[in-house]
């Protein structure tokens, strides 16, 4: 009922809901055409759309939400459709044809985890890791500490509050998924504000029910909410306060910058010789270099997917002649290795060719120039 009307006077409730309805489906249509993972918000908020919808009005909803996410996110998906024959490139290259693309579901899927009882377990620990932990899942910044408590906290919200229950098994659904993903935190993002709500609502339940089988607890919800508000506060300070005590104060200029650069990023020594040598504008082939491509720029070759995969070369480092012929054809006139990520006789084998020759050696990589055949 519309409190805001007279008796007798017509409602426009199931307007505004309609309207929220649509622009829900927009937002959502708006998250699948930014990140492929919006597709699954698609999907469960239509499904959620006809659930809350009632009977009746069911199909009619969910048909609404879904064809507005439908239109926002078709022009992208066409886009993407049209410059590359892939609406989802570059997956599913052997339903759409494989290219020099193809490849990267094996490559994005090589490090997750098969096993039932080691994913079983890691959803146990999943708030620890998010916090803790964090080199389990891409070692982000951390979350938020009351993560930790988001699996009982949830649990308890779903068993005290029904009308919750259908956005913890939303948010529940995309977490079992995430484990079938390459295991990185930023994947579970763009759930954080329903994450969010959801424990503060579960929270508060829990701690007015203390409240109010203990009386002397009475103002239990008023501390708890100051804590909640102290916390939000201090987590990002302190993690920045934690992270410049170990890395030290940002660099303000350009030659603290390559300092900088020079001891966390790997092979980035290389980088500063081709600079100062006046290489930097030669096309360069970096193995396991892809860290390297922010300062690089795009002369910079060589990625785990892509025309100029590492899969191409590795293959041909053993085989001097073979290997230079290829880069030859990528157009790269210098090629960095590096030392603790080749096989031992690799880099004794290019020097020893009439293919290859050293322009620069440090204790991580070494720079060849790809010789022109006589």
């Amino acid at each position: 009922r519309d409190e805001s009307k007279e008796p007798g006077e017509p409602s426009d409730r199931g307007g505004r809901r309609w309207a929220w309805l649509l622009a829900a489906g927009a937002f959502a249509g708006w998250a699948a055409a930014t990140k492929y993972l919006g597709l699954y918000l698609v999907v469960a908020l239509t499904l959620a759309a006809g659930w809350q919808a009632g009977r009746g009005r069911r199909l009619h909803a969910a048909a609404r939400f879904a064809g507005v996410a439908g239109l926002v996110a078709a022009p992208w998906y066409g886009l993407i459709w049209s410059l590359s024959g892939n609406p989802i490139f570059p997956f599913l290259g052997r339903v759409f044809g494989e290219g020099e693309w193809s490849g990267a579901e094996a490559v994005s899927l090589a490090g997750v985890e098969t096993s039932w009882l080691q994913n079983g377990l890691g959803l146990l620990r999943l708030g620890w890791d998010l916090v803790i932990e964090r080199s389990r899942v891409g070692a982000q910044p951390p979350a938020s500490p009351l993560v930790i408590v988001a699996l009982p906290l949830l649990i308890y919200l779903a068993w005290r509050q029904r009308r919750e229950r259908l956005w913890v098994a939303i948010l529940a659904g995309f977490t079992v998924a995430f484990f079938a993903l390459p295991r990185d935190s930023r994947y579970l993002m763009y759930l954080s504000p329903l994450l969010t709500v959801l424990l503060l609502v579960g929270l508060r339940d829990l701690v007015e029910r203390v409240a109010a089988r203990q009386p002397v607890c009475s103002r239990l919800p008023v501390f708890a909410a100051c804590a909640l508000v102290l916390l939000g506060i201090v987590t990002g300070p302190a993690y920045a306060l934690w992270r410049t005590r170990i890395c030290g104060p940002p660099p303000i200029t350009a030659a603290a910058t390559d300092a900088f650069l020079s001891r966390r990023l790997p092979l980035y020594r290389a980088l500063l010789y081709r600079r100062e040598s006046g290489d930097g504008d030669l096309p360069l082939y970096a193995l396991f270099g892809e860290r390297l491509h922010d300062f690089g720029g795009a002369v910079l070759l060589g990625d785990w997917i892509g025309p100029y995969r590492f899969q191409i070369v590795q293959p041909l480092l053993d085989r001097p002649a073979a290997l230079a012929g290829k880069l030859r054809e990528f157009g790269a006139a210098q090629l960095l290795l590096p030392r603790g990520l080749v096989a031992p006789g690799v880099i004794p084998g290019l020097m020893a060719s009439a293919q290859f020759r050293e322009l620069y050696r440090d204790d991580e990589a070494v720079l060849f120039a790809v010789l022109t055949p006589p």
